[in-house]
């Protein structure tokens, strides 16, 4: 879950602890003020499981009114 203080266009990359770019479950997508959700399969952008560990939730939005941009990382631990 993430909060928007405005509408915001929204990218999500999913990094591993290298810093690669393992999967972008999100790009360009329109998302309103408030509370939002997203579900990542635990897939890489190929299709494939991606390995347990340590995984970077990169979360980048951009007003399309006023072009100020936030982008936050946070963790996220995969165990299979």
């Amino acid at each position: 879950n993430y909060t928007l203080s405005a509408d915001a266009d929204v990218d999500v990359r999913i990094r591993n602890i290298a810093g690669i770019v393992v999967s972008t479950p999100v790009v360009g997508q329109a998302a309103a003020a408030g509370v939002n959700s997203l579900m990542w399969s635990g897939q890489s952008s190929r299709g494939t499981a991606v390995p347990s560990g340590r995984y970077l939730c990169e979360i980048a939005a951009r007003s399309a009114l006023t072009g100020e941009a936030v982008n936050v990382v946070c963790p996220v631990d995969i165990r299979r």
